[in-house]
């Protein structure tokens, strides 16, 4: 779906932030076979550690990065200065279930680093949890989808609101397709206004 809906190729570059354990990597190689460049980033330490112990040696298009950014959920030790910098801009940015755990002054932190490392024809892939007439912000909203507990477990969003942070970041909705992807999360497409 993906691969589709930002147009990539073999020759495509990708940013992945919230990288995990890479599953998007791994759906990158089965499709393409290779790719010019993905970077994974992710917050969580040990996951980073991992990754570059056993993907990137197996997938030399891939390297990963510790983002030693702040998160309640998976790093609480963490810094709360975002800084993410690249030389060369990237085909797609994608930000998979990372937003639905974060709250609005980090994803407001983190809206024109994402914008700055993607080509000006680039797109962002992301999914979130958003509502209309709905807080700004709510985490581990009850009866939303199922019981959430522990540290933004699930932080759902005006639509409104994240759409105007959004803007205000150089980004423009491109697509939305709602409650599509897991647990009921929103796919957006953003490409740069």
């Amino acid at each position: 779906q993906l691969a589709r809906e930002c147009g990539l190729t073999a020759e495509s570059t990708v940013l992945d932030v919230g990288c995990g354990p890479g599953r998007l990597v791994i759906g990158l190689a089965k499709e393409f076979g290779t790719i010019r460049r993905y970077v994974g980033v992710d917050v969580h330490e040990p996951t980073v550690k991992w990754l570059k112990e056993n993907i990137e040696p197996v997938f030399p298009p891939a390297s990963f990065i510790h983002l030693p950014f702040r998160n309640e959920r998976y790093n609480p030790a963490g810094s709360d200065a975002f800084e993410l910098s690249f030389e060369e801009p990237f085909d797609c940015v994608t930000l998979i279930s990372v937003f639905s755990h974060m709250r609005i002054a980090d994803i407001t932190a983190y809206l024109p680093g994402l914008r700055a490392a993607m080509k000006d024809t680039g797109k962002l892939y992301l999914t979130l949890f958003v509502e209309d007439d709905v807080p700004d912000e709510t985490e581990n909203p009850q009866d939303y989808y199922r019981a959430w507990d522990g540290p933004l477990h699930c932080v759902r969003l005006n639509r409104q609101k994240f759409e105007s942070l959004a803007r205000e970041a150089g980004l423009q909705v491109q697509a939305v397709r709602y409650r599509d992807t897991n647990d009921g999360q929103s796919m957006f497409i953003f490409c740069s206004c």
